[in-house]
């Protein structure tokens, strides 16, 4: 037994002699000499694994460095690395240099790309004009990368008018819009293509200035008030803009289906806001009011007005002849004008040309009568000939301006409603001058003159007819009957009466609701002395004043009043908006309730001339050769020209981030 363990004693202690331990392979550091090797400095790198791997750039993975440079170098002969390599050494090198200006290059042609749409609607340009444009642009400029990144053609052209220009406007409108006051101005008309539009216009407080801003133009091939209505109310809904808390006034023609009494627009606005301000276009009234009052005149003066300009206006050879008569007598060889019924301001001018050229006409049709034996030269000749054309001439001469020049004011973008009751006022009391006793019309109040009573009449000699007319009646060079003359002071007469009547009509001084146009004068800071409170007023626009609120306005008014503040007096929103930034000890707004109701007093309308302007617009751009232009384009036309602005083409520049907003939608 004992050999048998000795035995296998033995032969476990020659297994343990046999069996040696293997060593444990060298695993070599990672070296950072190795990067600087020129076989490896590309695609070698340390790893982050541990010192004894290695990172290779080309294969993003990571090695051991057992080995050592031997094992880095038969790693870089390995397929991987080699198929991987060979497709890196493909691919272009993008450094940050080259990657910047590419940038800025790209941003500069989609700049000069904008600059390009830009440069079509500040001037009116067809949009398919931009086909040779760019192309011209390219050949001007070979080697300039911009100019051959440009790619602008009329369908593009027409994609940024629409989707980043017009839309970048149109969005900051609706913003402005939904937090903002407002009124509306609104009208219709049918452009070349007979496509009957509805113009929409809104008048709001932004950037410390009043803005008549073009909101909309929508189809409307139904213009009855409920089709109008329906079109606003869901232009208002589609946009999300709160209409019925923030609309404040409403402005329009005197048509029908915009005013009528029981049945228009303004009746339905004015059922879903109780307290809207309407106001009839005074630019309309008082042209109708000269219209009607010129219907009392003999109906020779506007045809010979009209004979006139048809008979030489469209001759070469006629205007020659004119204008050597007038070179003859030394006059300005001014064209003559043709009287607009569309046109507001055209009778004036009419009037004083023709009486510019007035020796001139006579010369060229006494000429034309025994040259050419026209009978419609004969015709127009007698007429130019008799005193009583000319003497109602220098009677229109004298009286149109009063119409005239305040239509014209009213025509402002500027806030004039403060001013309106007193213009208006004024020309009533000066045309009630020409034929009333002046003692009646000083010591009556303008609300209470009866103007149609013969007993307040100043006798018919003593009628004003103006300075050229009077000085020539009184010197006797008139050349008047005593028949012509007196029919020519009774028709003066019933111009005056019948200019008062239409006046009153659309300006009612005995109206109660009128008294507010009196009250706003306060706004004029010239005259904000002479008004006590303002609490009358500010209760007759309970949207914009909260009753709660009433006692803390007329406090600060009545302060404002009192206080020697360094604030020049202005009779304009400066005046205002300097008051608007005078604080409190504690850094608060000193007159926080007036100024808000100031502003939004300044955002109601006077007139709606301003839609009036968009549809000028639209005539210089939908022509009768460009007839097909939709009213996508159009609005997209109308609202880049209000983000130029007073800019011009050239340095006329849009929000990089209105331009990244907006690209990616410029074909949708």
């Amino acid at each position: 037994m004992a050999s048998d363990s000795d035995s296998v004693h033995s032969d476990s202690n020659e297994e343990k002699r046999l069996k040696k331990p293997q060593k444990k392979p060298y695993a070599q550091k990672y070296m950072s000499s190795w990067e600087k090797d020129p076989l490896m400095e590309k695609w070698l790198a340390r790893s982050k694994i541990n010192e004894r791997h290695f990172h290779c750039k080309v294969c993003n993975a990571d090695y051991t460095t057992v080995g050592g440079r031997s094992n880095l170098l038969k790693h870089r002969k390995s397929s991987k690395h080699v198929q991987r390599a060979t497709t890196l050494r493909k691919q272009p090198v993008i450094n940050n240099q080259s990657f910047k200006r590419e940038r800025q290059v790209s941003h500069q042609i989609k700049y000069s790309e904008i600059r390009i749409a830009a440069f079509m609607v500040e001037h009116n340009i067809a949009l398919n004009t931009a086909d040779h444009l760019t192309k011209l642009i390219k050949a001007i400029s070979p080697d300039s990368e911009v100019a051959k990144g440009i790619s602008c053609s009329r369908t593009k052209c027409t994609k940024i008018v629409q989707n980043v220009t017009g839309y970048s406007q149109f969005e900051q409108i609706v913003q402005c819009l939904q937090t903002t006051k407002f009124s509306l101005l609104v009208d219709e008309s049918t452009d070349v293509s007979a496509t009957k539009h509805l113009a929409l216009v809104v008048r709001f407080f932004n950037n410390g200035r009043i803005n008549d801003v073009f909101l909309a133009l929508i189809p409307t091939p139904i213009v009855t008030a409920q089709a109008l209505y329906d079109h606003v109310i869901a232009f208002f809904k589609k946009h999300n803009i709160p209409y019925k808390s923030n609309m404040i006034g409403f402005a329009s023609d005197g048509a029908s289906n915009m005013f009528g009494t029981h049945h228009s627009l303004s009746v339905l606005l004015k059922k879903d806001i109780p307290h809207l301000f309407l106001m009839k276009c005074i630019c309309h009234s008082f042209a109708l009011c000269a219209n009607y009052a010129c219907e009392k005149l003999p109906r020779v003066i506007e045809d010979i007005a009209r004979d006139v300009f048809n008979y030489i206006q469209h001759s070469y050879k006629r205007l020659s002849v004119l204008k050597q008569f007038q070179e003859f007598l030394g006059l300005k060889p001014h064209k003559l004008l043709h009287p607009s019924q569309t046109r507001w301001l055209s009778l004036l001018q009419v009037v004083k040309r023709l009486l510019e050229q007035y020796d001139a006409l006579i010369l060229f049709f006494t000429d034309a009568v025994y040259e050419d034996k026209v009978l419609a030269a004969d015709m127009i000749l007698s007429r130019l000939k008799e005193k009583y054309v000319k003497i109602h001439l220098q009677f229109l001469e004298y009286v149109l301006p009063y119409f005239t020049n305040l239509n014209l004011e009213m025509q402002s973008e500027e806030t004039k409603i403060h001013q309106l009751y007193s213009r208006v006022s004024t020309v009533y009391k000066t045309l009630l001058n020409c034929f009333l006793k002046s003692d009646y019309v000083r010591n009556t109040a303008v609300e209470r003159i009866v103007f149609d009573n013969p007993h307040n009449f100043v006798v018919i000699e003593e009628v004003y007819l103006g300075a050229k007319v009077t000085a020539s009646i009184s010197n006797g060079s008139h050349g008047l009957s005593l028949e012509q003359l007196s029919d020519f002071r009774l028709r003066c007469l019933q111009f005056y009466i019948e200019a008062c009547k239409q006046l009153v009509k659309r300006f009612n001084f005995q109206d109660p609701n009128l008294q507010v146009f009196k009250e706003l004068g306060f706004l004029d800071s010239t005259q904000m002395r002479s008004h006590n409170s303002i609490a009358p007023l500010a209760s007759k626009f309970p949207n914009l004043v909260h009753e709660n609120a009433l006692n803390d306005l007329d406090s600060e008014w009545r302060e404002l009043k009192n206080l020697e503040i360094n604030v020049p007096l202005a009779p304009s929103i400066d005046y205002w908006e300097t008051v608007s930034k005078l604080k409190l000890g504690d850094g608060s707004v000193k007159f926080h309730h007036l100024s808000d109701f100031v502003r939004n007093l300044h955002c109601l309308p006077h007139s709606s001339a301003a839609v009036e302007r968009i549809f000028s617009q639209i005539q210089l751009n939908k022509t009768k050769v460009r007839n097909r232009l939709e009213a996508e384009t159009l609005s997209g036309i109308l609202h880049t020209k209000t983000l130029i602005g007073n800019d011009q083409c050239f340095d006329f520049v849009v929000n990089p981030n209105v331009i990244d907003k907006h690209s990616l939608q410029m074909y949708n």
